[in-house]
């Protein structure tokens, strides 16, 4: 059987003693969709603003030999066999490299698309239970309406807080 699903990463495990180095080839490939920025926004890399974008970030090649415990050779080839597969895009200049991890949005969804997948779930309920919800709510608004009517009647409601009502029950 296949595993389905998701699984959530501390980014800080990467620094932690039990990853050890040097790295394999798919650990060097989550911690680099680990890294990547979950929002639009601005680095600063040695006193240079850089736009990047949601599914992106910003290294170097030898902050990445620091980390994978590589050498210069083995991070390029790997990076190269990651653009050959689709995996990553990448741009580099001769101080740093914007790598994007080509469907970001597959590895690491954001948290507004959860809620509105499990919104959608939330929902799925029977037409009929949703009808009856609704009646009940409707019910309940005209009994209050009905009640706040009456006792402005007697005078125990002044007609500001009236009409606002009106507007608050949409009447």
């Amino acid at each position: 059987m296949k595993n389905k699903g998701w699984v959530k990463l501390w980014r800080d495990q990467y620094d932690n003693w039990i990853s050890k180095k040097p790295f394999c080839d798919g650990y060097a490939w989550s911690y680099l969709y680990s890294q990547a920025n979950h929002k639009k926004g601005m680095v600063n890399f040695r006193n240079e603003y850089i736009e990047i974008e949601r599914g992106q970030f910003l290294t170097s090649k030898l902050k990445l030999q620091e980390k994978f415990g590589w050498t210069r050779w083995h991070i390029t080839s790997t990076l190269r066999a990651l653009k050959m597969h689709e995996m990553i895009t990448y741009r580099t200049t001769n101080r740093y490299i914007v790598i994007t991890i080509v469907n970001y949005n597959k590895y690491q969804s954001s948290e507004e698309q959860g809620d509105e997948q499990n919104n959608i779930q939330n929902d799925n309920r029977p037409t009929t239970e949703r009808q009856q919800t609704d009646i009940n709510k409707n019910k309940e608004k005209k009994e209050k309406y009905i009640k706040r009517k009456k006792n402005h009647f007697s005078g125990e409601l002044p007609e500001s807080n009236y009409i606002d009502l009106r507007k608050e029950l949409n009447l």
